[in-house]
C-alpha cells in the first residue's frame, strides 16, 4: 500500500537554502541554545548578488518568531567586531550562527527593515541631507571609529554601502541619545567579512581600487592596520555632505 505523503514536511521558498533550518544562539555562558529558522526569500540588490536572506527566527526563550536576516559567508567573518559594535547599538544584533561542515557559515542578525532603514549611500544619493542630519551622522561615524580604535579592531570596508541609516518620515536621520552632549544619528554598520584585530586581518586580494570617490588606505591582500578605517571614511564622507 502506498504511503500518504507527510503534510508536516518543511516548506522551502524558491531560491532559499535548505540546510540551515536550525542555528545556535550566541550566549555569554551556559549550554548552547538551539533556534529554528524559517526562510522567507532572498534579498535582491541592484548592484550585486549577496547571499542574504530574510527569515523568521524562533527559539526556546522566544516562541514568537522574529524577523531576521541570514547572511551566508564563505570563509571568515568578524563576529567579535560585529558583537562589539552591536553592544553599542552601532550594528545589527547578531543573534545566532550555523556552521555546517562543507557549506558556508550562516550568521543570523537583526533585520533592518526598509523603507525606514537604507544605506548611507542611497540616503546621500536620493536625499537633500540637512545640516542637522549630516552633523548627527558625523557624530555616529566618529563614535564607530573611536570604539574600533580603542579596542584595536578594524572593519576594513567602511564605505557608505555598508552603513545603514534609520530615516524618519520627514527624511531626516533618526536621532538617539546615548548620554553624550549631543544626540547622534541612528546608524548600524554591516558586512564584517574583513573585520578583526588591527594588523592581523587583510583586505581581499580582489579589492577594487578604482571605486569612484574612494581612497583605500591599503593594498589588495595587504594588512588592515589601525587607522585605516578612519582614513577610508574620511576619503568619502565629506564629499557626501549637502550644505
Amino acid at each position: 500500500m502506498a504511503q500518504t505523503p507527510s503534510t508536516n514536511l518543511p516548506v522551502f521558498p524558491p531560491f532559499t537554502p535548505r540546510i540551515y533550518t536550525s542555528c545556535t544562539f550566541y550566549f555569554p555562558s551556559g549550554p548552547p541554545k538551539q533556534g529554528h529558522l524559517a526562510f522567507i526569500e532572498k534579498i535582491k540588490f541592484s548592484s550585486c548578488n549577496h547571499l542574504l536572506f530574510t527569515a523568521h527566527l524562533s527559539g526556546p526563550s522566544s516562541p514568537d518568531a522574529i524577523p531576521v536576516v541570514v547572511k551566508l559567508v564563505h570563509g571568515r567573518y568578524g563576529e567579535d567586531v560585529h558583537h562589539l559594535l552591536a553592544k553599542h547599538s552601532l550594528a545589527p544584533v547578531l543573534y545566532a550562527h550555523s556552521c555546517p561542515e562543507g557549506a558556508p557559515n550562516a550568521y543570523v542578525m537583526e533585520y533592518l527593515q526598509p523603507p525606514s532603514w537604507k544605506t548611507l549611500f542611497d540616503y546621500t544619493l536620493d536625499s537633500n541631507i540637512s545640516r542637522t542630519s549630516a552633523a548627527s551622522i558625523q557624530r555616529s561615524l566618529d563614535k564607530v571609529l573611536d570604539i574600533l580604535e580603542k579596542n584595536r579592531k578594524v572593519h576594513g570596508d567602511l564605505r557608505s554601502v555598508n552603513i545603514m541609516v534609520n530615516i524618519s518620515p520627514t527624511g531626516d536621520a533618526v536621532l538617539v541619545d546615548d548620554g553624550s552632549k549631543m544626540s547622534r544619528a541612528d546608524i548600524k554598520v554591516i558586512d564584517f567579512d574583513w573585520a578583526g584585530d588591527a594588523g592581523n586581518v587583510r583586505y581581499s586580494t580582489l579589492l577594487n581600487v578604482d571605486i569612484a570617490g574612494i581612497t583605500w588606505p591599503g593594498e589588495p591582500g595587504g594588512p588592515i592596520e589601525q587607522g585605516h578605517d578612519r582614513s577610508l571614511v574620511y576619503s568619502w564622507w565629506p564629499r557626501t555632505q549637502v550644505v
